[in-house]
């Protein structure tokens, strides 16, 4: 995995050198214009810094259109025309020569041209046009005063006759003009190379300081994110001919839109392990720039410019739906812990944006704003996954031992720690238990170098050395005062050849777990001074509650593994031969250690659960079944109790048949009220979340664990509730009604199948016999929302309840919201309503629920 991962930054690295190199390929000896064009050579915009004249002779507006005596239709042809000028200009100078700066024929046409023409009171031929004046010209202005309507040529006769001293301003439409100017050539597009060899820097330091909690997944997509933002710099310093060059055009397109999916996908790899799903927002990134791409080459989009555009809104696009996601789901993981920093100045800056945009120009953006505008946004969600892959995700204290990874990455920070501090050590970690040690340590890998760190049984030699070390509460090197001769500690380091010993105490609020133990141990591996347990008094502060509990998990976690057990539990070989009673002995004395190893597993599969519930979440068997109030038949409708109550009478177990949500635990509930089989207890068992072959062990027990807990024991006299009973295997289902019997507890089978489709929907996973013996016991439950009339029930007493959760008093629903809510179709049922009346009662600031309490979608249908 390691080597695939460097070969991925490896191939990351030489795109980003090869990046350089098109680079410069496709831009060197470039003409620098004084004038930029848009994609039909209208000028845009007029370079005064790099105009050759005082006054340039191009106005905004003029479009080109003819360059050294070639009539030319769009920039693209305008660059083939120019690029042979910059190759013959860069090879002369490449040669040493002083060549002159080229000069370039051009022809412009000038929509409208004004021009003034003073009259020197000389006599003209009224027959006659005053000289520089054209037939078509219209008089627009008479000694500065409008001339309303303009006077065509006709008329300026007759006013030149007239008047043979006056001030003219004329008007011509479609002015041509000709002239020559004066070309620089651009050898290097210094600033783009600049930005993609720091985006490699940036790479280069990604790769080497990314947080050692984060996947290397999160990374390299931040670092080729670096990539696509570093591409789409060409917009920002090579705009003019990127609009001139389809290829330079498609990878900006690929670039502004790419960046921010894989941004999504940086982020969504930092808090979860890899998976197909990663993969769907840089889809959606591939499709759309694709989309884009070809829609420009089919002429559905009609220029580079709009299709960049629209690149720009994309990518955009990308960035809001990633402060919703993230708004709406804060415990992903998804945004760093300052994201209102980043979030509040990106809805900042757009809003002062927006502002300045309609002052100076209220119509559009020019160009040097909307790409600056784009290139900002994307920048400032960029830097946030670069702060990211340097500082990890921030979590609270249970997420520093939620995962191994994480647990892993804190014990090897640690000894990396204690590695480079005292360099003539090899530091390890020797964890205890009872009368088992295993060693946390790094292993040499296949080239003989430093490979990974790896949990190992710690050898007979070394289980020896810190038994003793811990019974005789020593340590090495000995205090000050204790000669070595005086103490079997100091021998044992200097035959194993360790330097440090010492044990690390827990900490006041840390895991406590009997019979455990931590050692700190450093192999020597040089001639170099002994280490003063004054330098490494600091260590202990390093035991922090979060470290010790990553380590007891750690510990715990080996020793539930039986592959592991059995490798504690094996004699370790010996260096010189044995003798057969020797071998015997060790043989027996170690399948006694692996009885007693398993006996202690059989008793820590409770504290197991515990402390698998502190990294990977409770695993539970069973849960209590939610408290049945005791108007309970006020939210059930009287014929459905009806029903159930006739089911009851009979002896077997009850089939309940409805949508998810609709509320058939709670019915079952209510059956267990109704039979007065409290206080047995009622539980709750989900059929759907834990493996199908060890669910019969799960409900009956294990018969290879008679200690072991099963649920239908738990429940003895009581009642049973199976969720999402369709996962149930159908050979299980015997044993289980026996079971049942046995124990006197009556099962409900809930179904989450639509009651009209019942039949066919459990025909796909039971037999027919089955079928029809589940059906011949079962309740319909209905979807809420051909349940109205139980809706103001529900709201009353679901109101209350979670009012009195929160302490607070609510008196009513305001009569908009009760239309709303009693109008609402309820698609996820009663767990739809019992979650958005909880929202509605934290958001409520009276005692009233008003409308503007309640969520969009209920709202909505009040309009």
């Amino acid at each position: 995995m390691k080597r695939q991962s460097s070969l991925l930054w490896l191939l990351l690295s030489a795109l980003m050198l090869t990046s350089a190199v098109f680079v410069v390929t496709r831009l060197r000896d470039l003409p620098v214009m004084p004038v930029s064009f848009g994609p039909d050579l209208r000028v845009r915009a007029v370079n005064a810094d790099k105009s050759t004249g005082a006054v340039s002779p191009f106005q905004r507006g003029d479009r080109l259109a003819a360059l050294r005596g070639r009539s030319i239709e769009d920039v693209r042809e305008m660059r083939s025309v120019l690029v042979p000028l910059g190759e013959e200009l860069g090879q002369q100078r490449a040669n040493g020569e002083d060549a002159p700066l080229p000069i370039v024929r051009y022809q412009i046409v000038r929509p409208i041209h004004r021009f003034n023409l003073l009259l020197q009171g000389e006599p003209l031929d009224p027959a006659a046009l005053p000289p520089g004046v054209e037939q078509g010209d219209m008089l627009v202005e008479l000694d500065g005063r409008p001339m309303k309507p303009k006077v065509g040529t006709e008329g300026l006769r007759s006013i030149v006759s007239s008047r043979p001293e006056s001030l003219l301003v004329l008007e011509r439409r479609n002015a041509v003009f000709t002239g020559e100017i004066e070309l620089d050539i651009d050898p290097w597009p210094e600033e783009l190379l600049v930005v993609i060899l720091l985006a490699l820097l940036l790479s280069l330091v990604l790769w080497r300081f990314q947080h050692q909690t984060l996947s290397n997944l999160t990374s390299l997509a931040t670092a080729a994110q670096t990539w696509m933002f570093a591409w789409s710099a060409l917009v920002i310093f090579e705009y003019q001919w990127v609009l001139a060059d389809d290829m330079l055009a498609h990878i900006s397109i690929f670039a502004i839109i790419f960046a921010r999916p894989l941004g999504l996908f940086a982020r969504a790899a930092s808090v979860e392990e890899w998976s197909p799903r990663l993969l769907s927002g840089l889809g959606f990134g591939l499709l759309g720039a694709v989309i884009v791409i070809a829609a420009l080459e089919t002429g559905r989009l009609p220029n580079a410019q709009v299709a960049l555009q629209f690149a720009a809104v994309l990518g955009t696009l990308f960035v809001i739906y990633e402060v919703v996601l993230t708004g709406f789901n804060e415990g992903a993981g998804m945004l760093l812990g300052e994201r209102s920093i980043f979030l509040g100045g990106i809805t900042l800056f757009v809003l002062v944006a927006c502002l300045i945009a309609y002052f100076v120009e209220p119509v559009s953006f020019i160009e040097e704003r909307w790409r600056w505008f784009a290139a900002i946004v994307l920048g400032v969600v960029w830097f946030g996954d670069v702060l990211l892959c340097l500082r990890g995700v921030p979590a609270s204290a249970f997420a520093d031992v939620s995962s191994s990874r994480a647990r892993r990455a804190r014990m090897e920070s640690l000894l990396d720690e204690v590695g480079q501090v005292f360099g003539q050590l090899r530091p390890a970690l020797a964890l205890v238990y009872n009368d088992i040690v295993w060693c946390l340590e790094r292993v040499d890998d296949e080239d003989g170098g430093e490979g990974p760190y790896q949990w190992e049984v710690a050898s007979r030699e070394l289980t020896d050395a810190v038994t003793i070390l811990l019974q005789e509460d020593a340590r090495v090197p000995l205090p000050a005062g204790v000669e070595e001769h005086e103490h079997p500690v100091a021998g044992i380091a200097r035959t194993m050849g360790i330097g440090l010993a010492f044990e690390l105490l827990a900490p006041p609020d840390g895991l406590q777990v009997d019979g455990t133990a931590m050692v700190l141990l450093g192999y020597q591996q040089d001639d170099s001074m002994p280490v003063s347990l004054d330098e490494v008094a600091y260590l202990q502060s390093k035991m922090t509650p979060a470290f010790w509990t990553s380590a007891i998990i750690e510990l715990l976690s080996e020793l539930l593994d039986p592959e592991a057990i059995a490798r504690a539990a094996e004699p370790a070989e010996e260096e010189e031969e044995q003798d057969e009673d020797d071998i015997a002995a060790e043989l027996e004395s170690a399948n006694e250690q692996l009885d007693d190893a398993r006996a202690e597993v059989s008793s820590l599969r409770r504290e197991r659960r515990e402390l698998a519930a502190l990294a990977e979440g409770l695993r539970q068997w069973y849960n209590p079944a939610p408290p049945i109030p005791g108007e309970f038949e006020q939210l059930l409708e009287p014929q459905l109790v009806e029903l159930l109550g006739g089911v009851l009478a009979g002896a077997g177990p009850v089939a309940l048949i409805g949508p998810s949500g609709a509320g058939k635990t709670f019915l079952a509930g209510a059956g267990h009220v109704l039979e007065q089989r409290a206080p047995a207890p009622c539980m709750v068992y989900d059929a759907a979340i834990f493996d199908p072959e060890e669910m019969l062990a799960n409900l009956l027990g294990d018969p290879d664990e008679p200690g072991d807990c099963a649920v239908l024991d738990v429940c003895a006299s009581g009642s049973l509730v199976i969720q999402r009973a369709e996962w149930l295997e159908l050979p299980d289902l015997q044993a289980i009604f026996d079971a049942a019997v046995q124990r006197n507890v009556r099962l409900y089978f809930c179904f989450d199948v639509d009651a009209s489709r019942a039949v066919d929907r459990l025909s796909e996973f039971f037999d027919e016999a089955s079928v029809d013996a589940l059906l011949s016991r079962a309740v319909e439950v209905p979807a809420l929302s051909s349940r109205h009339h139980l809706v103001p029930a529900l709201l009353d007493f679901y109101v209350n309840e979670r009012a009195w959760q929160v302490g607070k008093t609510i008196s009513d629903i305001s009569p908009a919201a009760l239309k709303a809510l009693t109008g609402y179709d309820w698609p996820g049922n009663i767990d739809e309503l019992i979650m958005v009346m909880g929202r509605a009662v934290e958001r409520c600031q009276g005692n009233f629920i008003e409308l503007g309490d309640l969520p969009l979608d209920i709202r909505r249908g009040t309009y």
